[in-house]
């Protein structure tokens, strides 16, 4: 049975965690390349829907009959990590043989708690031998992966490993514990761990490893968390070579911020991003192709509304007047994001609302009601105040006083200016506020995070307003003619079109 527009509370919420990701996820090429074990790192904007996508492999996973672990790093203890980190190697490269313990730990951990593939008796073996040793440092062998690097150490006797193993260089594996050499004793158990996986190739089910939330605590100025990601990604580039080769169907995949990735500088970056990477990138045409917004909104007007038919979706949501007389509603909205799930779904929750409040107050039938131009209007200010906020949840790591530079653009006072404008309201904003940034440097923050584009000119096109959520390949131009403001926040720095 259909519901009417008035009755429907939202379209979802813009947080997955907050979401029905069951019912809501729409799935991309992006999930496909993950499904598949094509791709093992998702780079996204916030908001661009990576939670979502790790939500989606795990029920994903559970449907399909495969395996999989979550590991989310929130209260995550990295001083016991970081008694982990090997002291003989590059900084970058301290944090590798850690992030391989944990990823083979978790996949045997799996494994074990499973009911388990049919095995022969090498394999078999192989499961024990793990089993025993998991329970003998953790006394259990399903571990909670925050507790896998105990501060004494670990040990292996009562383990059936190889003399050729046990040399006197394995610091750290004993009968009795011991902190020396842990970074050198993981390398030792990582290479046992792999030839145990080895042995039970590819007759175990599939096993999906998924590494979120490792933007908490993120310090830029600190190189620390810098190398722990490095750590990971190019543990992660090790695990995927050695269990390829193996033909054995793990896979990790780790879900990682864009401007965190963008910061990163390791050898084997550009490696992981031609063969491991899938970024997540949307496109706001009006169709349902690849990584679409539309479908996207389409699918939860359809499944709150109870539309049968989904290219009925929107017209059941929306009336079919364009705004300023040109342009389709959707585009409307989208232009005022970053094209990101998270800024299309508040903004169709805010324009829901302000509909359902106009209907109230006009006693309009609540059969025939639909989001109109007005309501599209009327939700663009508190989106634009949900659009700044989003803004300081990003940017504030990076440049806590960002919203300084906001100032200088209130005080230009329209969205299209010129540098020699900027300029002059940069001078008027510093007697207030300390301004650090020159303003060479505060027009690049600016244009780094797309609060401010560029008017360039392309061949076939004219001139453009870029943005570099839109292209980031393109370098900023900071002698461009002019710069435009990002419309999605005129309203909350009460910003003209363009100047008088």
């Amino acid at each position: 049975m259909r519901n009417l527009l008035s009755e429907v509370e939202s379209f979802g919420g813009t947080a997955a965690e907050d979401d029905d990701v069951e019912r809501f996820f729409v799935e991309t090429p992006a999930f496909a390349s993950l499904a598949k074990g094509r791709r093992h790192l998702v780079v996204g904007r916030k908001g661009s829907g990576k939670t979502a996508l790790y939500l989606a492999m795990i029920n994903s996973a559970e449907r399909e009959g495969s395996l999989s672990v979550g590991l989310t790093f929130k209260q995550y203890p990295w001083a016991a990590h970081l008694k982990y980190a090997s002291t003989e190697v590059d900084s970058t490269e301290r944090f590798v043989s850690s992030w391989l313990f944990l990823t083979l730990v978790e996949t045997f951990s799996t494994l074990i708690e499973s009911s388990g593939p049919r095995l022969n008796r090498d394999q078999r073996k192989a499961i024990d031998d793990v089993s025993k040793f998991l329970r003998q440092n953790y006394g259990t062998t399903h571990l909670d992966f925050k507790r896998l690097f105990p501060a004494g150490g670990l040990r292996l006797d009562k383990v059936d490993v190889k003399p050729e193993i046990l040399k006197n260089s394995l610091g750290g594996f004993s009968k009795t514990r011991t902190s020396e050499s842990l970074g050198a004793t993981l390398a030792k158990i990582n290479d046992w761990l792999f030839k145990k996986l080895e042995v039970l190739g590819d007759s175990i089910p599939k096993v999906y490893v998924l590494f979120d939330e490792l933007d908490l605590g993120f310090d830029p100025s600190k190189s620390e968390y810098s190398d722990r990601v490095i750590g990971l990604l190019v543990a992660m580039r090790i695990f995927v070579s050695r269990i390829t080769r193996n033909k054995i169907p793990v896979h990790p995949i780790v879900f990682l911020r864009t401007d965190i990735f963008d910061l990163l500088h390791f050898g084997d970056k550009n490696k992981i991003v031609n063969a491991e990477m899938v970024e997540l990138a949307w496109h706001d045409q009006l169709n349902h192709t690849g990584a679409s917004l539309k479908h996207l909104i389409d699918w939860r007007i359809k499944e709150e509304l109870g539309v049968e038919n989904l290219d009925d979706a929107w017209d059941s949501a929306f009336d079919d007047q364009l705004t300023r007389g040109t342009q389709h509603k959707f585009q409307h909205m989208t232009f005022r994001t970053f094209l990101r799930p998270r800024d299309v779904i508040q903004f169709a929750n805010l324009a829901l609302t302000a509909a359902q409040t106009r209907a109230s107050m006009e006693a309009e039938s609540k059969d025939d009601l639909r989001i109109t131009n007005l309501d599209i209007k009327t939700a663009r200010v508190p989106y634009s105040t949900y659009f700044r906020r989003e803004l300081d949840d990003e940017i504030a790591a990076v440049e806590p006083s960002w919203q300084h530079y906001l100032e200088v653009l209130r005080t230009v006072g329209a969205a299209k200016f010129t540098r020699a404008n900027y300029e002059r309201a940069f001078e008027i904003a510093h007697r207030k506020f300390d301004l650090k940034l020159s303003i060479e440097d505060s027009l690049s923050l600016l244009y780094q995070f797309s609060i401010l584009g560029f008017e360039r000119a392309v061949t076939g096109a004219g001139f453009i307003y870029q943005f570099r959520y839109l292209d980031p390949s393109v370098p900023f131009e900071s002698d461009a003619s002019y710069f435009y403001v990002h419309r999605g926040l005129k309203e909350t720095l009460g910003l003209t079109e363009t100047l008088t």
